[in-house]
């Protein structure tokens, strides 16, 4: 792992902690109403953490969006088996047409290297 996606993981992760944190502490879960499944929790951590990250890292310093969505799709390039499409969408919260174009973007670059 790279300086840049340690940075976004630790990002992540600290989202899924704040959310988590969020709605068990609060009355009721807070604004949310209800508690957050660990599931739920990360699904959301990763769609506000490409907002935050523009903003702030883990580490003070800013985080290019770039970084962010290479360190994504690195991960979703990780976890397809070519056969959990729909278990890889619904994990990283991505559309069918992104997972192909991600897919088709590490093909890409395996025929280059």
């Amino acid at each position: 792992m790279n300086d840049a996606t340690d940075r976004g993981t630790a990002l992540r992760h600290e989202v899924a902690c704040v959310l988590l944190n969020y709605t068990r502490d609060k009355p009721g879960g807070g604004l949310i109403g209800r508690r957050l499944t660990h599931d739920e929790a990360s699904a959301l951590a990763a769609d506000l953490s490409c907002h935050f990250a523009s903003i702030v890292s883990a580490t003070s310093r800013v985080v290019r969006m770039d970084d962010v969505r290479a360190e994504r799709d690195a991960a979703v390039a990780r976890t397809f088996n070519g056969r959990n499409h729909s278990a890889v969408m619904r994990e990283f919260g991505i559309s069918r047409r992104l997972l192909y174009s991600i897919l088709a973007r590490k093909r890409e670059k395996s025929a280059l290297n």
